[in-house]
């Protein structure tokens, strides 16, 4: 019985043969190094059915017999039973070359990798054809497309700081800009106002950026004498000058300020007693609302009278200055000079009163020997009466009006 399946399973395959050989199909041949070409319409093109007979049944060396030139599996001749098998040709199978490199020679079966797709090599000494050369390569796996885009992955950690870069090169010079208008030059001078008793209001210029403050208050009034006995001198007291402050304002300025300018006091009577004593001058003041400071200079004080037995009379004191409300470094608070001693010389005829005294601005009056007193300027103190065998006497001299004065700067 075993032997009887050995005959049919021979006769069986020269039938397939035959059939091979005269079926229409492409005739086969495993040769030398594994040379396969297919005999169909003279084509010199490998066939891929003799590719993978010879990846099955080759070994790269020639076929024995005619009968074995279809590379099917041969006749067991080894005399062992019902034992098909390929005798010495070991099929090799795919061997992985890697990514494809121009200068390597392939043999047959192997494999490389060529812009995501697998080729495998028909020909041996394969050197220098890129896949998918004809007749060199045949596509064993195209590239696969492009997947969808996956969701976007967690936010990484901050990275750590890097060095500081090199310092670029300077860039080229701009061109040169159009000419301005000509402008103000810092702290120049515009103008400069003074305001005296009647005014109540100091309006800035426009264009002020800032702005210098001083004013002085009234001087006091110098003293009066009365009447002197046949053969005696007397004399008054001159008046004190009136304090003064100064500052710069500047800043937000306001549109107007509001300020007080005190005027000069009264002189002495021609009188004996207190009518005759010179009166305090008024005090100046200006209030800077932005700033909630309020400058104040206090008046002069009059001089007192003088009488025949009155030898020497003392003369005002002159008016204090200060800042309330705040404080600022470049203000400047002065007290007003003193008016000067009245002096009464019956020896000599003489009876003269005392100069007033002078303010920041100058304006003290200056006494004449037996004469009423003269008045006084700008803060100033009113001179005192002297006089030597005055029926009548003598009043003294009006104080001076104080004033203020604004320097503005643009």
């Amino acid at each position: 019985m075993h032997v009887h399946n050995r005959h049919k399973n021979h006769k069986d395959g020269s039938a397939r043969r035959n059939a091979l050989r005269h079926a229409g199909s492409p005739r086969v041949c495993c040769c030398a190094y594994a040379d396969i070409w297919s005999t169909r319409s003279g084509s010199t093109a490998p066939s891929l059915d003799g590719v993978l007979c010879l990846l099955r049944n080759c070994t790269g060396r020639q076929l024995r017999g005619p009968a074995d030139d279809h590379c099917g599996p041969r006749q067991d001749t080894s005399g062992r039973r019902g034992n098909r098998h390929y005798g010495r040709y070991r099929p090799p199978g795919f061997t992985f070359a890697g990514v494809f490199n121009p200068a390597v020679s392939y043999g047959v079966g192997e494999v490389v990798v060529s812009s995501g797709s697998s080729y495998t090599s028909l020909v041996s000494h394969n050197l220098g054809n890129r896949p998918p050369s004809p007749g060199f390569w045949t596509l064993l796996a195209a590239a696969g497309s492009t997947g969808a885009t996956g969701r976007p992955g967690n936010t990484g950690n901050t990275g750590a700081t890097g060095n500081t870069g090199e310092v670029g090169n300077a860039g080229p010079t701009g061109e040169l800009g159009i000419t301005g208008p000509t402008g103000v030059a810092a702290d120049a001078l515009i103008t400069e106002q003074v305001l005296s008793t009647t005014d109540a209001i100091y309006v800035p210029t426009v264009g002020t950026r800032e702005f210098i403050v001083e004013c002085v208050a009234g001087g006091g009034g110098g003293g009066g004498i009365a009447a002197t006995y046949d053969g005696s001198a007397a004399s008054g007291g001159g008046g004190g000058a009136g304090g003064y402050f100064r500052d710069v304002i500047g800043g937000n300025l306001q549109s107007s300020y509001n300020i007080s300018i005190g005027a000069g006091g009264a002189g002495g009577a021609a009188a004996s007693d207190d009518a005759g004593d010179g009166r305090q001058g008024a005090a100046t003041v200006f209030v800077d609302s932005a700033s909630g400071v309020t400058y104040t200079a206090a008046g002069g004080s009059g001089g007192p009278h003088g009488s025949a037995i009155t030898f020497m009379t003392n003369g005002g004191q002159g008016g204090g200055a200060l800042q309330s409300g705040g404080s600022t470094a470049s203000v400047v608070l002065l007290q007003g000079n003193p008016g000067g001693f009245g002096f009464a010389l019956a020896i000599r005829s003489e009876g003269a009163g005392g100069n007033g005294g002078g303010s920041f601005f100058g304006g003290g009056a200056g006494s004449v020997i037996n004469s009423a007193g003269q008045d006084g300027m700008d803060g100033g103190g009113g001179a005192g009466a002297g006089g030597y065998d005055v029926d009548e006497g003598s009043a003294g001299g009006q104080g001076g009006d104080g004033l203020c004065i604004f320097t503005e700067y643009a």
